[in-house]
């Protein structure tokens, strides 16, 4: 952390200041002991300040977090985040104007299997605008809320289906492997292939 690099750094310099000090004094045990007890005042004053540091850190950690910025915080999801920026929808995720979103996101594997670097090229931006928003369903819905039979609208404008099978949850016969990743505008579930109805693709 840079900060406590930085609070590190004056401990030091402080440290070395006192006991030059000292040096400088009268000699003896007494400058000894004079320099001995202001590094452990120093210490003791660092200590605290790192520990202010963390804390805040910490409560800045645990803020709530945008769907676009969750999604860059899971390590198997760099492809979609880079997609959803190269398409230009990364701010329609970061919003906080009271609108909330379900995204299925597709793992990183499933977008290397839909060949998404192809569809990151300049000249198939619409294409992949229009793949991204089917993942994509304005409205919370958790898991719980996700019923067998349902039709959900994307933003895409097509909809899809909704399959509770064994406990398991498949969209459009994609499989939920990771439900309920909460954000502060909506939610995510990943699933384990990216959606494709052909009518999109055209």
């Amino acid at each position: 952390m840079t900060t406590l690099r930085i609070i590190s750094g004056v401990w030091a310099i402080l440290l070395i200041a006192s006991l030059l000090l000292g040096a400088c004094g009268d000699g003896g045990k007494s400058a000894a002991e004079k320099a001995r007890q202001d590094s452990i005042r120093i210490a003791d004053s660092i200590a605290r300040l790192e520990a202010e540091a963390k804390r805040v850190q910490d409560s800045i950690n645990a803020l709530p977090k945008s769907i676009a910025q969750t999604l860059q915080l899971q390590p198997n999801l760099s492809k979609l985040v880079a997609a959803l920026q190269t398409a230009g929808l990364t701010a329609t995720l970061e919003a906080e104007n009271n609108t909330n979103y379900t995204v299925f996101a597709p793992t990183d594997s499933a977008l290397n299997v839909a060949k998404i670097d192809e569809l990151m090229k300049p000249a198939n931006k619409a294409r992949l605008e229009r793949i991204l928003k089917l993942h994509v369903v304005e409205n919370l819905l958790p898991a719980a809320n996700l019923k067998n039979g349902m039709k959900l609208r994307t933003l895409a404008g097509y909809d899809i289906a909704i399959k509770v099978k064994n406990n398991k949850i498949f969209v459009d016969g994609r499989e939920v492997i990771q439900a309920d990743i909460k954000a502060s505008n909506g939610v995510i579930h990943v699933i384990k292939e990216a959606l494709k109805p052909k009518m999109v693709l055209q």
